[in-house]
């Protein structure tokens, strides 16, 4: 398992071993490749939260309509909820989720202007955060 730069540094500076600047640079690159996948996994999550909150007021304000019809437009939208899956760790996982978002029509239908009075955006917050989180993840 490789060291991180604060292990290496801590080797140095408190026990006076002496790292090879080659092992440095190298535990730094690792460090600031792993502190940008942390960020757009951050990204991710806040991206997905507000869509999600968004789809959930979409399904109360159709379920609050009390129409035995309503069932079927919840189904699809919880369909929607359901695949923005919380936790992506590799671009074939990405990129599953940039085509579903991109050429889905549900969403679509979700994200047109409905009789409720409600703004439901799902590809441009969730698209940017999947471009910036495939930016980081690893091949």
């Amino acid at each position: 398992m490789p060291y991180t730069l604060a292990q290496l540094q801590f080797l140095e500076l408190r026990l006076g071993v002496a790292i090879p600047p080659d092992f440095l640079a190298r535990a730094a690159e690792g460090s600031s490749s792993n502190d940008g996948l942390k960020a757009a996994h951050a990204r991710w999550q806040t991206a997905r939260a507000a869509v999600q909150a968004q789809l959930k007021g979409l399904c109360d304000a159709i379920k609050a309509m009390k129409d035995p019809e309503a069932d079927p437009a919840i189904i699809l939208v919880r369909a929607i909820q359901a695949n923005i899956v919380e936790r992506l760790d590799s671009q074939q996982q990405v990129g599953e989720l940039e085509r579903y978002l991109q050429t889905d029509t549900i969403i679509t239908e979700a994200e047109a202007p409905n009789g409720f009075g409600l703004s439901v955006v799902i590809r441009h917050p969730l698209l940017s955060a999947l471009g910036e989180l495939k930016r980081h993840l690893p091949g």
